[in-house]
């Protein structure tokens, strides 16, 4: 008996071809390009939110200490569109609120103690009004004099931003009527 070969043994690929690897990089590089994105865009989404809170907190407890403390006035000493000069009542500490447009600030002195209320304000300003409304609206006489002052107005503008670019900001606006 004669023993005949009816199969031959074929050596099995190893490896990949280039066209394969140019394809599983291509979808490496798309996936990989779009979880570099997200965190960006994460990142700068956590900054933002970083900004307002700490906007929020600013503000909030300066126009607390603004209102209590105008409202709480003995006396306007003397007044412009960066400033308010008052008189505590009793202590007779004399109160001072002053807007510095070139180190974007708001600053409190008392006494010999100055604080700094506002850090990056963009716009600041104070108005002074009468107690007198304006007939058809709701709006009131602008003050001409200490003595017949009975109403501060302030407004500011403060922003933060993120890699060179302004993203958050926080703008207040209020009337405080001054009881004395």
């Amino acid at each position: 008996m004669e023993c005949a070969i009816t199969s031959f043994k074929t050596k099995a690929r190893a490896g990949a071809t280039l066209v394969e690897m140019m394809i599983a990089m291509a979808i490496a590089s798309t996936l990989l390009l779009g979880v570099a994105s997200l965190t960006i865009y994460t990142a700068r989404s956590f900054g933002a939110l970083a900004n307002y809170v700490d906007l929020d907190r600013y503000t909030r407890n300066t126009l607390d200490l603004l209102v209590k403390e105008i409202r709480r006035a003995d006396a306007i000493v003397s007044y412009s569109t960066n400033q308010l000069i008052l008189t505590n009542i009793g202590s007779g500490v004399v109160l001072s609120y002053t807007y510095d447009p070139a180190g974007k600030t708001l600053v409190r002195t008392n006494g010999t103690n100055i604080q700094q209320l506002l850090k990056g304000c963009d716009a600041f300003s104070f108005a002074y009004f009468m107690d007198i409304t304006i007939s058809n609206s709701f709006d009131q006489y602008p003050a001409t004099g200490t003595g017949n002052l009975r109403m501060v107005q302030l407004c500011w503008r403060c922003s933060r931003s993120i890699i060179n670019k302004v993203d958050t900001e926080s703008m207040q606006s209020a009337k405080v009527v001054i009881r004395r």
